[in-house]
Order: structure tokens, then C-alpha cells, then sequence
């Protein structure tokens, strides 16, 4: 096997051993590099950034040292995934802290490692957008905040990550928006218990508790929907 084929390979067998899924669509773990390393390719990566592609989580999600990786794919590789590891801690501060240093770090990276981090950012952003309005408002300002440092990797990748972040800010205004409008917040003898997205929601969350108490369902203008004591 070439090295492309063996990277290929050891991610996906390092992802799988510790049975990691992705967050909001639990398909395995590892189809996210893959779809990392086809963009790398289709963009003219050499084998190098390809096999540093696949690795690129390697290191900051299993117990996989960053010196396996050079004894087994050389030097070359294990520092773009060097580069492409972020290994902080709350320790180092808060998110917002850690994210800055992240964008210091970053901007000294080579044109190999940025490329690779745009291919990234693109996967991440299109799921993040579809599956969790709420945190892609955190994560949009983020990476917005981040292409200035990846100045430097892949023009196209790098227009397409900044497409997808600025689209993907005004789908989360709309649909929150949408969502807004959709709001019932449920409250329980008087203190506000849950917030959920449909009448029908809101039914499920009384149904949960015990006979007896009062219910309150307001709709996103506070106006009362519902009000009543149950026996």
C-alpha cells in the first residue's frame, strides 16, 4: 500500500477502536476525514497533505501519539498533523481564550496545514448549520474569526469556507427567527420549567409531572396559551 492507502486505513482503524461517532449524525467517526482528505485531493494535495488529511484528528481524539504517526507515516506528515492538533485544555482558559490562541497558532502554519484546516472548517460548518442553531451562532463567529488566519491555504477552499460561513449566519437568523415564532415556554406553579418548539412539545412536558399542580403555556410574545390546574 501506498501512503495514502495506509493513512487511509489507520485513521479510520484508530477512529473505529474507540467506537467515535460524529455529534448530531452518529455515522462513524472517521467518514469525516475521509470527506477532509477527498476535498484535499480534489484540490491538488500532494500524497503528503492527503495522508496528514485523514490523520488529522488522529492525535487529538485517541490515545494515538503524535510519534506513532511520524514512525509510521515520517516526519513530513506528522507535522501537518502536529499543526492540525489541538491539544488545549480549560486550563489553558476560557473558550473564547483558547480560540484566540488556536487563530495565533494557526496563522504560522504552513500553506499544507491551513489547506487542510479549510477542508476541515467546510465539512464541520455544513453539519453544524443543519443540526444545532444555537451553538453554529458560537461556532460561525468563531471561524469567521478564524479565516483571517488561514489567509494563505487554498484560494478556493478558502473563498468556500467564507461562503459557507457567511450563508450559514443568515440561515441561523432565519431559522431562529422561524423557531421564534414556533416558541412555547411551559411553566410549572409558576416558574418557567422548559422551553420547546411545538404545542404538542409543551403537552409532553405537562404529561410528565404529577396531578395537582398549575400549568402555564405562554407562546415566544409571553401572551398565555394555556392555563390550568390539573386534577
Amino acid at each position: 500500500m501506498n501512503l495514502v492507502e495506509r493513512a487511509a486505513l489507520f485513521a479510520k482503524a484508530a477512529h473505529m477502536a474507540i467506537d467515535q461517532k460524529r455529534k448530531y449524525t452518529f455515522e462513524p467517526y472517521h467518514t469525516h476525514p475521509y470527506r477532509v482528505a477527498d476535498m484535499v485531493r480534489e484540490h491538488g494535495g500532494t500524497d503528503t497533505m492527503i495522508a496528514a488529511a485523514y490523520l488529522h484528528d488522529v492525535v487529538e481524539d485517541t490515545s494515538i501519539g503524535l510519534s506513532a504517526i511520524q514512525k509510521e507515516f515520517g516526519l513530513e506528515v506528522a507535522t501537518l498533523v502536529d499543526w492540525l492538533s489541538d491539544m488545549q485544555t480549560p486550563a489553558d482558559g476560557n473558550r473564547a481564550t483558547r480560540k484566540q490562541i488556536e487563530c495565533e497558532r494557526l496563522s504560522h502554519a504552513p500553506y499544507e496545514a491551513k489547506t487542510i484546516k479549510l477542508a476541515d472548517l467546510i465539512d464541520n460548518t455544513k453539519t453544524i448549520v443543519d443540526h444545532d442553531l444555537d451553538f453554529a451562532t458560537i461556532y460561525l463567529q468563531e471561524k469567521t474569526h478564524l479565516l483571517k488566519a488561514l489567509k494563505g491555504g487554498h484560494a478556493d477552499l478558502w473563498a468556500e469556507a467564507n461562503r459557507l460561513c457567511h450563508s450559514g449566519m443568515e440561515k441561523v437568523k432565519v431559522e431562529k427567527e422561524l423557531r421564534r415564532e414556533r416558541t412555547y415556554r411551559v411553566y410549572i406553579n409558576g416558574n418557567r420549567k422548559e422551553t420547546v418548539y411545538s404545542e404538542q412539545e409543551a403537552w409532553g412536558v405537562i404529561d410528565k409531572h404529577p396531578m395537582g399542580v398549575g400549568y402555564e403555556v405562554r407562546d415566544a410574545d409571553d401572551k398565555i396559551r394555556r392555563e390550568f390546574l390539573t386534577y
